[in-house]
């Protein structure tokens, strides 16, 4: 007794649910669609996985493609790259040590408030006029005030007669030596030539050093 067909089957299937032969029919033609419809299907869902499966191997072949490339760099490279940036490094921190490193500030000079200042009116064979340089000499020396400025003015030297005359209306002592007949003496003015105390070189350099501090202390 041979097999009944699937198509029989599926006829006599239908046809016990008692649908009229057209529908059945319709449904035997549809059969070949499905079937189609089924292996495309399965076709379908086979492709998809073969497309997975090369989208993973082509990952791993460009991570592995990636970790080689990094494993051949060579050490030569870094130590070059390291020598690079070592002779860079130092010429920054000079730079930034030449902008770092400002010049010492001075520090202000005292303003000028008194001015010692000795006239002499002949040169060193006149006692007193040779007195007057000494005891002059000794002040500048033992005083050392940084308000006070010295200056000594020799009148008997003609050659710099115009330089020392000069010098006397710069520091307006014209009126202190104007009609005077004294061939030397010592004098303490203010910053603008004006008298403050007459000295004696009789009365020594301690005596005239103390009240030239005395005058100072005020």
């Amino acid at each position: 007794m041979s097999k009944p067909s699937y198509e029989s089957e599926i006829r006599n299937f239908y046809t016990e649910m008692e649908l009229e032969p057209e529908t059945v029919e319709r449904l035997l033609d549809a059969i070949p669609f499905a079937a189609a419809a089924k292996r495309w299907k399965r076709i379908a869902i086979a492709a998809s996985i073969g497309l997975a499966a090369m989208l993973l191997l082509t990952v791993s072949l460009l991570l592995s493609s990636f970790k080689s490339e990094s494993r051949q760099i060579s050490p030569v490279d870094h130590r070059e790259t390291d020598s690079e940036q070592s002779a860079v490094i130092p010429d920054v921190k000079k730079s930034v040590s030449a902008q770092s490193v400002q010049p010492e500030k001075q520090p202000l000079a005292s303003p000028v408030e008194y001015r010692l200042v000795a006239f002499r009116s002949h040169n060193n064979q006149c006692p007193h006029c040779r007195a007057t340089g000494q005891v002059f000499r000794e002040l500048t020396e033992s005083l050392d005030e940084p308000t006070i400025e010295t200056q000594e003015f020799d009148l008997s030297d003609p050659a710099a007669r115009a330089e020392t005359q000069q010098r006397i209306e710069e520091w307006k002592l014209n009126p202190i030596i104007d009609g005077r007949s004294e061939t030397a003496f010592i004098a303490l003015t203010d910053a603008n030539g004006r008298m403050i105390q007459e000295f004696k070189p009789s009365q020594g350099t301690g005596g005239i050093a103390k009240q030239i501090r005395k005058i100072l202390d005020r």
